[in-house]
């Protein structure tokens, strides 16, 4: 597996996943996300700010993230124990390669590519009912420090989660 910055030319594929990617989580009783969001003009933005990695698998989109500097409003009302700078987004993960730890791997490298550019911590939030999600970060060793709720989904609770790199 090969972890590089998103391009341009990887949006066709990565739309394609979509579907596929919201089929899965309505299946397994998650309705985090939908056609609106995120929505294909959320991630070429990701892309075109140069904010995206992708994972390859033989040429083929296994997973994607996005990293940034851009902390949600909410987060405001979580204490947040280091200073993080940086926060991960939009965690996807091609149905095709479910359960052969492409999440991990890319956290990992999100880790250590950060961590090499003097970043010091990393948060996150996802959604509560989203037990994978949740699993893996706990995994990594991510510290749950509150819960916020957004708007587009106020029937969910989303634990904000941090770790120091």
């Amino acid at each position: 597996m090969k972890i590089r910055k998103a391009q341009i030319d990887d949006m066709k594929q990565i739309s394609n996943i979509r579907p596929a990617i919201y089929k899965k989580m309505i299946a397994s009783g998650l309705n985090q996300w939908d056609e609106k969001y995120p929505s294909d003009e959320i991630l070429l933005d990701d892309i075109n700010n140069s904010e995206m990695f992708v994972a390859l698998i033989d040429d083929e989109i296994a997973g994607y993230i996005t990293v940034n500097e851009d902390i949600p409003d909410e987060y405001k009302t979580v204490d947040l124990k280091f200073d993080a700078k940086l926060c991960v987004h939009r965690l996807s993960i091609n149905p095709k390669f479910s359960r052969q730890g492409i999440g991990t791997k890319m956290m990992e490298y999100v880790h250590g590519h950060f961590k090499d550019m003097n970043y010091t911590a990393i948060c996150l939030d996802t959604c509560e009912a989203n037990l994978a999600a949740l699993r893996l970060y706990d995994k990594l060793g991510y510290i749950t420090r509150g819960y916020v709720n957004f708007p587009r989904r106020p029937q969910y609770r989303f634990p904000v989660m941090e770790i120091m790199l």
